[in-house]
């Protein structure tokens, strides 16, 4: 059900069919990640924001149901700021990465990779709001994890050193 085939109606498919029977199911967890898929898939991939927004409140509502599971509320909200980012929401990015930084920090420590993918995607919507300072800040720390955790050679340094010499030029 990968997504980035380009093969979006099928991923589409694929995902509201695992969201049907998580709810059949009783997996709220299940059915959480069908959700947040669906809201990248439609949101990031397809472009359509309306949609987006329709299935992030689904997943928002079944990760409600898990009570309080700050790793889903993590992945919920990082859903969201990429959503909103390529939508060109850069507010509501803005706040819905910082709450993922917050969350992920809790529950990994403030070095894991995935508190510094959250830090890289938010310099990118502090980029675009020309807040150079504060994505300059987020992105040496993303890179400095990319590099301890990766090796100095992965794509994920390449990029974020990439996005730091447009942030310094």
């Amino acid at each position: 059900a990968q997504d980035d085939t380009g093969e979006h109606q099928q991923a589409v498919l694929t995902f509201m069919e695992a969201a049907e029977h998580a709810r059949r199911a009783a997996d709220p967890r299940l059915e959480a990640r069908a959700w947040m898929n669906l809201a990248r898939t439609h949101g990031e991939r397809l472009r359509d924001l309306e949609r987006g927004r329709f299935y992030l409140d689904l997943a928002d509502a079944s990760v409600g149901v898990l009570g309080g599971d700050d790793s889903f509320a993590a992945s919920l909200a990082f859903t969201r700021g990429r959503v909103m980012f390529v939508a060109g929401h850069d507010d509501e990015a803005h706040t819905a990465l910082l709450r993922a930084i917050e969350l992920r920090e809790g529950l990994y420590g403030p070095e894991d990779y995935r508190v510094a993918e959250v830090q890289a995607q938010l310099a990118g919507a502090l980029m675009r709001r020309n807040e150079l300072p504060s994505a300059r800040t987020y992105l040496l720390r993303a890179l400095q994890t990319y590099e301890r955790v990766f090796g100095p050679r992965h794509t994920r340094v390449a990029t974020a050193r990439g996005n730091l010499g447009i942030v310094l030029s």
